[in-house]
């Protein structure tokens, strides 16, 4: 099979996902040639990415004569703008969009919310942008729960307001091909030190924007830094910072001058190989998070020993066993401060961490794949 990936935003787990179906693909004997825009502009992306990707596409399938069997999206195309655009040949491949987010769930950034028009207007327009993938597709695949959840609640609540016309048989179409396959990650050799010899040290690996919520994070890193100095001078707390910056302001600054040199890491780290290792070190990740339509980070950091302590909401229940959920996630800063506290000093019964390491074995790369084929009819 010719498989044609399209990704209008490459960079970050956009990246991750268009390399994920790449190398899988290629692996299991199938053809893929991936065509991609730069991450930059990404309100152009989403706006008028199709009519790059199409040019390519159309380019490089008259260059070679390869036209491919299915076209596969992610969640920053108009599939059914870009179908509309490319040449006979190759529109009439089958149409694979997977949801790695959507639009329609982030929370309102700080600068818009002196706005209502503009936040109404974007409401409507990401509602037929995520229609438009909807329609232009013959199977729909998304990330979590939580993330088809949202999309199908966005497109619903703008068909009804069709003033003239019945449109919901549209939305019957969308829910019917809606399917939810949890993303596959890699799995890695964990080779760690047992987690009691690990030092006290929390993780932060995600970008460096207001819907992860890094201001609650400092917060408790500081009582974390108090709780834990109060046990005992020798439970010195650390940090490992390794979330992308976006844009001039550093939200960590001020917590970085505070704990000095227990700031382990202060930044990303590019090698994959020494950001896998430096999970290893880490015995807590605190998320914070306002915005979350799967987990990535999360889910590799688990995969290497690190404990997860996540909010109640977004996709993250969805991330650990019903058994656990007392334990994993939290709902309020002071449910989060004690749990972390716990959680960092005693970490889980080792009955409790087998039980969530093999729950976990199911968003692996080998189940993923197996899903994705039966839902797009290879199995």
């Amino acid at each position: 099979m010719i498989f044609y990936i399209a990704e209008a935003y490459y960079g970050g787990s956009h990246a991750l996902v268009a390399n994920l179906f790449t190398d899988q693909l290629t692996s299991l004997g199938h053809e893929v040639h991936i065509f991609k825009l730069s991450p930059r502009h990404w309100r152009w992306r989403l706006q008028g990415g199709h009519i790059s990707l199409s040019d390519k596409m159309n380019s490089f399938s008259l260059e070679t004569g390869k036209t491919p069997d299915f076209i596969l999206t992610t969640s920053m195309t108009n599939t059914l703008a870009l179908k509309g655009l490319l040449r006979p040949k190759v529109r009439r491949a089958k149409f694979i969009t997977f949801f790695h987010e959507n639009q329609l769930a982030y929370p309102a950034n700080p600068k818009d919310l002196s706005h209502p028009e503009k936040a109404e207007f974007l409401k409507f327009y990401y509602s037929e942008f995520h229609l438009s993938q909807c329609l232009g597709s013959d199977y729909l695949l998304f990330n979590s729960n939580y993330n088809k959840d949202t999309t199908l609640k966005g497109i619903e609540s703008f068909l009804r307001k069709a003033p003239d016309e019945k449109l919901m048989h549209h939305f019957e179409l969308c829910k019917e091909r809606a399917k939810v396959i949890h993303l596959g990650i890699p799995s890695q050799s964990r080779n760690e030190a047992s987690w009691e010899a690990r030092p006290y040290r929390i993780l932060w690996n995600h970008r460096l924007e207001h819907d992860k919520n890094p201001s609650e994070f400092c917060h408790l890193a500081r009582e974390l830094r108090s709780s834990l100095s109060s046990l005992s001078p020798k439970n010195s707390l650390e940090l490992s910072l390794l979330g992308e910056l976006r844009g001039e302001n550093d939200p960590f600054q001020a917590l970085k001058l505070e704990f000095g040199s227990q700031v382990i890491h202060s930044q990303r780290i590019e090698s994959r190989v020494e950001y896998l290792n430096e999970l290893r070190n880490c015995r807590l990740l605190p998320v914070t998070s306002y915005q979350e339509f799967f987990g990535i980070s999360v889910m590799e950091a688990i995969f290497l020993g690190v404990i997860p302590l996540l909010p109640n909401r977004l996709s993250y229940p969805e991330l650990i066993p019903a058994e656990l959920h007392s334990e994993l996630l939290y709902s309020g800063h002071d449910d989060l401060k004690r749990k972390a506290l716990k959680l960092i000093t005693e970490g889980l019964e080792t009955q409790k961490r087998d039980f969530l390491n093999l729950h976990c074995q199911k968003f692996q790369i080998n189940p993923f794949m197996k899903r994705f084929f039966k839902e797009i009819g290879l199995s």
